[in-house]
């Protein structure tokens, strides 16, 4: 980076990089640069990284809510040995800003930074569940309506859903594309009524793919409470024998 502050228009997209190789040459000491990105009045910002190997935990990036640097939203210092998934980061308004800092000790490959403007979802609903054919063997539930990985699920949500149980039999979930918000939480529990949960997944948190196994009865529980939101996920089911 060039140090200072740069502004970029969210609204067009892009990307934002430690420095020019990433992922082949190291990133340079003392660096301490900023972004600002702005989306139009009405739109939010959003924001994942697409590669990240910083000497953690003194090398970082910063996620800011607005222009000022008192709202973080999220500070992020992984390297790449950690297996580090990057959530999608939402500002609460039309300005985000992104600060990258390194010390004058070790370095590394550096990240890279995708952005774009979205909207705020205009419903609260809980996702379907949707079947894969009459027999109701397989399908998928998705966090909100419209979920495609880059529209954001609604402030303060709280669904369940559960499936017919199949004597003799289980299900085996896929839970995928997860991106949480700070404090937002998927859980996997034994029994209707919800007992020790086999999956908890809150906070900024994302998982590309994952499988579980689960037999009888159980419930899937979402909740959002309304700090900072993402993009939701989906959980594929198939009975199997």
């Amino acid at each position: 980076c060039s140090g200072g502050l740069q502004r970029l228009s969210a609204e067009a997209g892009g990307e934002i990089a430690s420095h020019s190789g990433v992922g082949t040459t190291n990133y340079s000491s003392n660096s301490q640069c900023y972004w600002q990105l702005d989306a139009p009045p009405g739109k939010r910002v959003i924001v994942w990284f697409t590669y990240m190997d910083l000497e953690s935990p003194n090398d970082r990036v910063t996620l800011y809510d607005g222009l000022t640097t008192s709202a973080e939203i999220a500070v992020v210092s992984a390297n790449d040995s950690a297996g580090y998934e990057s959530p999608k980061f939402v500002s609460s308004a039309n300005i985000l800003t992104v600060n990258f800092y390194s010390n004058s000790q070790f370095a590394r490959k550096g990240f890279r930074l995708e952005y774009n403007a979205t909207v705020s979802a205009n419903s609260s609903a809980c996702g379907p569940v949707s079947f894969d054919d009459a027999s109701n063997s397989s399908g998928m539930i998705v966090s909100h309506p419209g979920y495609d990985q880059h529209s954001l699920y609604a402030a303060s949500m709280s669904c369940s859903w559960t499936l017919p149980s199949v004597s003799g039999k289980f299900y085996q979930l896929y839970v995928g594309n997860v991106s949480l918000g700070n404090g937002d939480c998927v859980s996997i529990a034994r029994g209707t009524n919800g007992g020790s949960s086999n999956v908890n997944l809150c906070g900024w948190r994302a998982v590309t793919d994952m499988a579980h196994q689960v037999d009888g009865n159980f419930i899937i529980r979402f909740s959002s409470n309304g700090a900072y939101e993402s993009t939701g996920f989906q959980i594929k089911f198939e009975i199997e024998s």
